[in-house]
C-alpha cells in the first residue's frame, strides 16, 4: 500500500506499507523443507542402490581406481545425509517456535 505525502506521488516522499501472512509463510516453508527432505532421501537411496556392489565390497577394495570411486560415493552420501539432518533441524525449529 502506498501512502503519499504529496499529491505528485514522488517515491522519495511516499511511504510503502506491506504485510506478511506469517502463518501462510511458515506453512509454505515447512512444506518446501519437507519436500526437499523427501527428495534428498530418494536421491540417497538411488545413489546407494546404484553403487551397492561397490559399497558391499568396500573392505576388499585394493585398486586405486576403486578406492577413489568409493571415496567419491561415500562423500556424496555423506553430503546428502548432512543436508537431510540440516533440514530436519530447521523443521524442528519451526515446530518449537
Amino acid at each position: 500500500q502506498e501512502i503519499p505525502k504529496r499529491t505528485d506521488y514522488n517515491p522519495q516522499f511516499t511511504l510503502y506499507c506491506w504485510s506478511v501472512d506469517d502463518v501462510r509463510l511458515t506453512r509454505r516453508l515447512v512444506e518446501r523443507a519437507q519436500e526437499s527432505i523427501v527428495k534428498l532421501r530418494t536421491r540417497r537411496k538411488d545413489e546407494a542402490e546404484s553403487h551397492k556392489d561397490l559399497i558391499a565390497r568396500s573392505d576388499q577394495l585394493v585398486e586405486q581406481n576403486d578406492l577413489d570411486k568409493f571415496d567419491r560415493v561415500s562423500r556424496s552420501l555423506d553430503r546428502l545425509d548432512r543436508a537431510t539432518l540440516h533440514l530436519d533441524r530447521m523443521l524442528m525449529l519451526f515446530d518449537q517456535f
